[in-house]
Parts: C-alpha cells; structure tokens; sequence
C-alpha cells in the first residue's frame, strides 16, 4: 500500500484514482504524520461492505466453494473433543 500526505492527495486526486483503477492497491493518506484513510478500489470495497452472514450460512458457503476432502483434515481431532466433553 502507497502512502500520500493529504497535502499531496489535494494536488493529485486523480492521480490517484488513476493508481487505485490501474494497480487495485490500495492508498493510504496521512495527515501530520498519523494515517488519516485509506482509499480502496470499488471491488474490494463492495466485497468488505457486503451483508455480514450468519456463522452457519458462512459455512454452507465455505462447505459449497471449498473441496473440503482436499484440506486432508484429520477427523479423530474432533472425536477426541467429544471424548473429552463426555467423560466430564
């Protein structure tokens, strides 16, 4: 991520949103030394101001995009969770 002063930024605003459409970096911008905000292309804005879902509709999703047979996880890890929780 680039970092501009404000007093830079006011110069060349379109300088840029010229940066952000070519590169999808995002921009921060600093004012007196402390970063003040950070410009981001629409796309990754879209994506991290879309609806908020639930846990479960979270993993219905991770379960459909995922091939969770490919993350090769060990299953006894959550039968000895169980085990555990059952002998207390």
């Amino acid at each position: 991520m680039q970092k501009y002063l404000m007093t830079e930024q006011d110069k060349n605003l379109s300088m840029l949103i010229h940066l952000l459409e070519k590169t999808g970096t995002a921009v921060e911008l600093d004012q007196r030394g402390e970063s003040v905000a950070v410009l981001v292309p629409k796309r990754e804005y879209d994506h991290l101001t879309k609806l908020k879902r639930s846990p479960w509709e979270s993993l219905m999703v991770f379960r459909q995009e995922e091939d969770i047979e490919s993350l090769d996880i060990d299953t006894d890890i959550f039968n000895e969770r169980k085990t555990q929780d059952n002998g207390q």
